[in-house]
């Protein structure tokens, strides 16, 4: 086996930990999606439409607004909608 293979081998089966940053990462994106759709929009469009209204939140931000200051989290969401999001 190359080192190449060896290395490959070795971060497949790393250990999947709870703190891991991955791990945290996809836990703020499951927050967002939950939040953006009780506010009837999906997640890749409330982020189309935050970009189009240039505002420059990142998802941890935005999944910290969308936990513990929901009414915040949703004039954020009423904003990016009235930026020129068209329903498709």
């Amino acid at each position: 086996m190359s080192e190449g293979e060896v290395a490959f081998t070795e971060r497949q089966w790393m250990p999947f930990t709870e703190l891991s940053p991955l791990r945290i990462e996809i836990e703020e994106i499951k927050r967002e999606i939950a939040a953006a759709r009780l506010h009837g929009i999906t997640y890749s469009r409330l982020m189309e439409a935050l970009k189009k209204a240039h505002v420059e939140l990142d998802r941890k931000i935005l999944a910290e607004l969308a936990v513990h200051d929901p009414s915040a989290f949703s004039k954020i969401v009423e904003m990016a909608k009235t930026s020129g999001l068209t329903p498709k």
